[in-house]
């Protein structure tokens, strides 16, 4: 998983964000624009609980939190598309946290053919609260972004560079930085 997401969420390995599961009771509306062709707008509202993701760890798991998302998707081309997508998580309670993210993808994929190649970035802003037991209650704003780069060497395989770099939770000033080459086999092209 991505290092903004780990430290953030925590992952689906036991470390946070799906701990307790995740429920999620709301609703979403997809709105294809008239104006544009090969495009379409998702908005989503839900009211969850979702498991304690780490950024609200602090709070006992009981209270609702927030997600909102707009996606909007263009395929300009056959070879061609991209999406943006913003979201928002917040948790309110005695120690609220949440945070917003914006999500970037390109994707160039030939007709019938088994190549291509996808471009990407998240960025996420942070409000975090938790109790120190020398200091009391702190607030820490911090941000995490990864970038990355894929192509599809053949039917099955692919070679990517990701770049990662996230502050801690507990200390903005604490921040590490990776950097990383991978080559993935998929057993199908949807991955």
């Amino acid at each position: 998983y991505p290092l903004p997401v780990v430290e953030f969420l925590g992952s689906e390995s036991g470390l946070g964000f799906f701990d307790a599961g995740f429920i999620a009771q709301g609703g979403g509306i997809l709105i294809r624009p008239p104006f544009f062709e090969n495009t379409s707008l998702d908005i989503e509202l839900h009211i969850t609980r979702a498991g304690q993701p780490r950024v609200t760890e602090e709070s006992d798991g009981k209270n609702p939190g927030y997600i909102g998302r707009i996606s909007f998707f263009a395929k300009p081309a056959d070879e061609h598309s991209f999406s943006v997508t913003a979201s928002g998580y917040y948790e309110d309670g005695e120690l609220p946290g949440g945070f917003v993210n914006l999500d970037v993808l390109y994707m160039w994929k030939p007709v019938g053919e088994f190549r291509s190649l996808i471009i990407g970035g998240e960025i996420f802003f942070v409000h975090h609260e938790f109790v120190n037991p020398v200091i009391e209650e702190i607030h820490t704003n911090p941000i995490g972004w990864f970038l990355y780069a894929q192509y599809q060497i053949d039917w099955h395989w692919y070679a990517g560079i990701r770049w990662d770099e996230v502050q801690s939770l507990g200390n903005e000033k604490v921040q590490t930085d990776v950097f990383s080459a991978y080559l993935s086999y998929y057993t199908s092209e949807f991955f």
